[in-house]
């Protein structure tokens, strides 16, 4: 197969295993990436030539150390041996190309560098960031479209490219920034909740619940915020996760000089290009040398396959001028600040030389303003969508599909009813505080709230963020097949919101709920009933619109293995169900329930409720939908 049709992963195996397929390979992994390592390269030193050298170095080192089952993504590790090259150059005695800046934050004196050890040794350079860490647990191909998108400010045609997408254009690129940014976050919370003290551990919640700005028990959080800093660092991260996650990850990720990697790359997308065809000269092989050629004696992490990296060319493919490679037109004007409070430690999760080995987790957030979660309670621990109960699940990318919103404009009742009910909410039937069950299994329903919901005109009960409609114990066996459909009309899309749940001890089995973040209704359910347990969902495949009636039904189909979501009688997604956990409380509409405290209330009306102790057809599914 042609190497350009290959994911990076893909290529990497096969420079890995050697023999003639490599050589293609190594070109097409140079020409992807070389040119972004050479942009960073320049910013590290002081002219041309070090460039060169530094960037030649850089792609050895990232491409020794990379393997399909080791750092993930390939730009990013490469990038972060930049700052491994450039410390080697500094400690060989060759500090003066290095960029006065850089060799200042490696710890180089100015003067008389060969008194005492001058440059940090790379073997103490351990540890990493929380931010680092949860972008290490993410699998490779998570991690480049995260990475690409929010760094690199590449379009969706050239990351399915990097990840072997066979359709780059379609709905597959954004599923997986969808998921990619769900496991960022919950990652982070996930290592931020494993690193806690004793003494920070019953801050937690409230701690996360005042990152998210939801209020909470500020007289006790504000305090403590103040005097610790592992927390107070928290709390700083997941804001800005919000309003510039992309900026975060590079500068977590490069320490030194990432603000300025990102602005020459966004510079870089948006001015113009120009393609120079080959004139008769053959592009230069970028990290491949002779095949019987050795790595490094000591390098204990084995070579990529039997290619060696001793000759790298000695000009950036970036601005090469044949070949077929692409040059700028014209000059970036880069300059590089010093960013004292930096540590190289971050590059440690990408460089062995610079990093320890840290927890392994999978959730995270977009960069869009933070959702403010209504709830019956001052607070709760935020989760991603695919993630920990209760918290914000990060958005998706910033294009959304162009499909017609779900809903049909009116509140026509339901279809003709699928039999097999246990029960059925259609709120049409309320009287002192209870509406009636339609089935013949008497599971009424009590009203709660001050005030409570109210009945509608055109049908169903009104609730506003403090109501909730329950039953007096579980309908529903969480661990069996299962399925849940209702009618609701939003009133806004800012919050999270619960249109029906079963509760657990700790958390609700499952939610059907609106998620702002991904702007998307979800069927969710958590894995085990903990307050940190992950989550699997399956998402809408357009946003919603408020003001208009969509008709839902969430599906466990515990024969499968998955979950289904269908809106307006359509199938939206499955995906597969990890986990089995019945749940004993009780059925709820309009909230869903982390340890004591009741969350995620609904704004809007919520009609025609039914709860079904099987896993609902397509077909069945579709007769609930109004006019289908």
């Amino acid at each position: 197969m042609e190497p350009e049709r290959l994911s990076d992963i893909e290529l990497v195996e096969l420079a890995r295993v050697g023999g003639e397929s490599a050589h293609g390979a190594l070109i097409e992994l140079a020409g992807r990436h070389f040119g972004a390592v050479r942009t960073f390269a320049a910013l590290c030193v002081s002219n041309g030539a070090a460039a060169d050298h530094l960037a030649e170095r850089a792609w050895q080192l990232a491409l020794w150390q990379h393997s399909p089952g080791g750092p993930g993504a390939l730009r990013p590790h490469a990038l972060a041996s930049v700052l491994q090259a450039a410390a080697e150059i500094a400690s060989s005695g060759q500090h003066a190309a290095i960029d006065a800046d850089l060799a200042w934050w490696l710890g180089v004196p100015m003067s008389h560098p060969e008194q005492g050890s001058w440059v940090h040794d790379v073997a103490s350079l351990r540890g990493g960031s929380t931010i680092t860490g949860a972008f290490s647990t993410l699998p490779a191909n998570l991690q480049t479209v995260l990475w690409h998108h929010l760094v690199e400010h590449a379009d969706g045609s050239s990351i399915g490219r990097l990840v072997g997408s066979d359709s780059p254009d379609s709905q597959e690129i954004s599923s997986l920034l969808r998921r990619a940014y769900r496991d960022f976050y919950y990652a982070y919370e996930q290592l931020h909740h494993d690193g806690l003290t004793d003494d920070c551990r019953r801050f937690h919640r409230m701690v996360m619940a005042y990152a998210d700005h939801r209020g909470g028990n500020t007289a006790d959080v504000v305090p403590h915020l103040q005097q610790c800093h592992y927390c107070s660092r928290a709390v700083a991260d997941l804001q800005r996760m919000y309003t510039d996650l992309g900026g975060l990850l590079v500068e977590a990720v490069l320490p030194w000089g990432g603000a300025h990697y990102a602005a020459s790359r966004q510079e870089e997308r948006t001015s113009a290009t120009v393609a120079v065809a080959a004139e008769g000269a053959a592009a230069p092989v970028w990290g491949l040398a002779a095949t019987e050629a050795s790595p490094p004696a000591d390098d204990h992490r084995g070579a990529l396959g039997r290619a060696t990296w001793d000759v790298l060319g000695r000009t950036g493919l970036a601005e090469r001028k044949n070949g077929g490679f692409r040059v700028r037109a014209g000059r970036l004007g880069l300059a590089v600040g010093v960013l004292g409070a930096c540590s190289l430690v971050a590059a440690a999760v990408y460089v062995p030389g610079l990093s320890s080995s840290l927890p392994v987790s999978s959730g995270a957030p977009p960069a869009k303003k933070v959702p403010t979660e209504p709830s019956q309670s001052q607070s709760r621990a935020p989760g991603p969508s695919a993630s920990a109960p209760g918290s914000p699940s990060p958005s998706g990318p910033a294009n959304r599909s162009p499909r017609k919103p779900p809903g049909d404009g009116d509140g026509r009742a339901a279809g003709p009813a699928v039999k097999g009910a246990a029960l059925e909410w259609l709120f049409d039937d309320v009287e002192e505080g209870v509406t009636r069950d339609g089935t013949d299994n008497d599971r009424d329903g009590t009203l709660v709230g001050d005030p409570p919901p109210e009945q509608v005109k055109d049908g169903g009960l009104a609730f506003f963020g403090q109501q909730s409609v329950s039953s007096k114990d579980a309908v529903l066996d969480t661990d069996r097949s299962f399925s849940v459909s209702a009618r609701v009309k939003l009133r806004n899309l800012d919050e999270y919101q619960t249109v029906a749940s079963q509760d657990g001890a700790e958390v609700s089995s499952f939610q059907l709920q609106f998620d702002p973040v991904e702007d998307r209704f979800e069927m969710r359910m958590h894995r085990e009933d903990t307050q940190t347990s992950r989550a699997d969902e399956a998402e809408s495949d357009a946003a919603p619109r408020a003001g208009r009636w969509t008709s839902l039904v969430g599906v466990h189909d515990a024969a499968e293995g998955e979950i289904r979501l269908y809106v307006d009688g359509k199938l939206q997604d499955s995906v597969s169900r990890e986990g089995d956990r019945s749940s004993e409380g009780a059925f709820a509409i309009g909230r869903a329930r982390l340890g004591d405290q009741f969350i995620r209330g609904f704004e809007g009306t919520i009609k025609d409720v039914r709860a079904f102790p099987k896993a609902l057809t397509s077909a069945e599914a579709k007769r609930l939908a109004p006019g289908k």
